[in-house]
Parts: structure tokens; C-alpha cells; sequence
């Protein structure tokens, strides 16, 4: 009997023990493969419905800083994207602008050729674009203030 009661006690103990360090172990951190897995989304937006990677970019512009969900086509694009910003994307929830990655920008411009974007384009009436490298250029430039849209007034 009293093997019985020791062999029953100690399986509660392992059952516990075992147990204890799944409960104890902290989460796992934030990888850009993580990441975008869980923020491939469908969302209504300006275009209508969009299916993609939404990226919080934490954008600074003279009338606009803060965060805004960016829609990027391809996981590589959010992948490369996310690890050029991982470290921010971990202490303050986004991803600086300058982070974006090429891969995304194309992404970027495959998504407004469905849309309306036939080459040449200008971007604003000045930055021309005559192809989808030259388009994500120059999204990459305005997204990240290097060069920035004429003044309307």
C-alpha cells in the first residue's frame, strides 16, 4: 500500500515538475517570420479590400508623425522589412520608416500597377518612374523624407 501512495504522489510530482516549466517559460521573442505570419490580414482600405502584410511604420513628416498599418503584397517584403526594424518592432510596437526594404517597395509598386500605375509615372507630377525598380526608388525616398512632395498651397 504504502508503494502504491509513494508511486501515486511521485506521478502527481512529475506530472507538476513537467508542467512547471512550459507554465514558467517566458514567451517567445518576436522574429520577423512570426511577426508576419500573424499580420497577414484582409482589411478595407482606400483601394477597397486589401489582402497583405500590415506593418505598423512609425512615419515623420511635417504634418504627420506617428504610426500608420502598411500594406506590403509579399512575406518577403514584410520579412525583410520587419528585421531591418526588429529592434524597434520589439520596444515600441513599429517599424521606422527607414526599415522599409526594397522587397517591400516593389511590392509596394506591383500593388498600385493593379490598381491604376501605368509607366512612365510621376509620382506627384515630378519623380518619374518608367518601371517597377524605378517606382519602389522612389517610394522608398518619400517614405523615408528623402525626397519629399512639393508643397501645395
Amino acid at each position: 500500500m504504502m508503494r502504491q501512495l509513494l508511486a501515486a504522489a511521485l506521478a502527481v510530482g512529475m506530472l507538476f515538475v513537467t508542467a512547471l516549466p512550459a507554465a514558467a517559460a517566458p514567451n517567445r521573442p518576436v522574429t520577423p517570420q512570426s511577426f508576419c505570419d500573424g499580420a497577414y490580414d484582409t482589411r478595407d482600405d482606400v483601394f477597397g479590400s486589401t489582402t497583405a502584410y500590415w506593418v505598423p511604420i512609425y512615419y515623420v513628416f511635417d504634418d504627420f508623425q506617428g504610426v500608420d498599418d502598411l500594406p506590403i503584397l509579399s512575406r518577403e517584403g514584410c520579412i525583410t522589412t520587419v528585421a531591418r526594424g526588429l529592434q524597434s518592432l520589439r520596444q515600441h510596437g513599429y517599424v521606422p520608416a527607414n526599415s522599409l526594404s526594397m522587397p517591400a517597395a516593389l511590392s509596394q509598386c506591383e500593388m498600385l500597377e493593379s490598381l491604376f500605375l501605368e509607366y512612365p509615372y510621376a509620382f506627384y507630377g515630378e519623380f518619374v518612374a518608367n518601371n517597377r525598380a524605378q517606382c519602389a526608388k522612389i517610394l522608398l525616398d518619400l517614405h523615408t523624407n528623402r525626397i519629399r512632395p512639393p508643397a501645395y498651397g
